[in-house]
Parts: structure tokens; sequence; C-alpha cells
């Protein structure tokens, strides 16, 4: 199973709980979060249903090359990788519909 570090993870980011086998945000940040979630995979469904400006994502192996332009700038495997970068990027949230 992939493990979430806590350093990867901010306020509202999605994660499955492995609690409850359901998609929830984070809510807050601790070591203790990462004992009961796992990372969410990127798919087709998740960015057809996301507001992603300004980046084209390639699907690449078992995740997405995200371009700016024609500039590879990163792969992100994660739905929580996405929404990092797209935030650090742009300093806007990215709109998801789960």
């Amino acid at each position: 199973m992939d493990v979430i570090k806590a350093s990867e993870l901010r306020i509202g980011n999605w994660v499955e709980s492995t609690l409850t086998q359901s998609n929830i945000q984070v809510e807050y940040v601790s070591y203790e979060i990462t004992e009961y979630c796992k990372p969410i995979p990127l798919t087709e469904e998740i960015l057809l249903n996301s507001n992603l400006k300004h980046f084209e994502l390639r699907s690449w192996q078992d995740g997405y090359s995200v371009y700016d332009n024609e500039h590879c700038i990163t792969e992100v495997k994660y739905l929580h990788q996405l929404q990092n970068l797209y935030f650090a990027l742009t300093g806007e949230e990215l709109k998801i519909e789960l």
C-alpha cells in the first residue's frame, strides 16, 4: 500500500480513509492522520471533473506528466500531489468534484 507522509499533506487535500473506505478532505495535518489514510490515484475521471487551468497533463507510466506550454514540470501520481502543485504554481485551490 502506498503511504502518505504528513509533510505531503495540506488542509483541503483529498485522501482515502482506510477506516471508512471513502474519500475525505484533510481537516488537520498530523503524524497520526497518515495512519488511517492513503493517497487517491489520479484517474481520467478525476481530471475531467477538476477545474484544471493553465496546465496540460499527459499519461505517463502509472501517473501523469504535468506540462506548462511544452515543458514538463513534474510527474504526479496522486490527487493530493496535483492539488499541492496547482496551489504552489497558481496560489489558488484546485476545484475538485469527487
